[in-house]
């Protein structure tokens, strides 16, 4: 297996602003709750913990998922361990929140 990413290495796929239109994505949120309260992508679910991220996207192996976090870097890691339970439906951000939010902001 092979890292990926420009700013947070990761065995998952990275996504950047300029490509996150090139497929359709379950969009997760992995920042903390009070957070994603204060901001966040409306089709985003916000799911913080490890466990329950893991959980959802293994067991839904037809869906694309697209994680973000503040920075790239948790989701960078959460990617690489999701890769190596399995899953090949996990793409991360590589970029932060700014940057993933302001992206969607415009195609809409």
């Amino acid at each position: 297996m092979k890292l990926q990413g420009k700013f947070n290495k990761s065995l998952a796929n990275p996504v950047y602003a300029d490509t996150i239109t090139q497929r359709e994505f379950c969009i997760i949120d992995t920042r903390m709750p009070e957070d994603y309260q204060q901001a966040h992508i409306s089709e985003a679910e916000n799911i913080f913990d490890f466990a329950t991220l893991s959980q959802k996207i293994l067991e839904n192996p037809d869906v694309d998922f697209l994680i973000h976090c503040y920075s790239g870097h948790t989701v960078s890691v959460y990617g690489s361990h999701l890769v190596e339970m399995g899953a090949k439906n996990v793409f991360y951000f590589d970029g932060s929140f700014a940057e993933i939010y302001n992206a969607i902001q415009k195609i809409k």
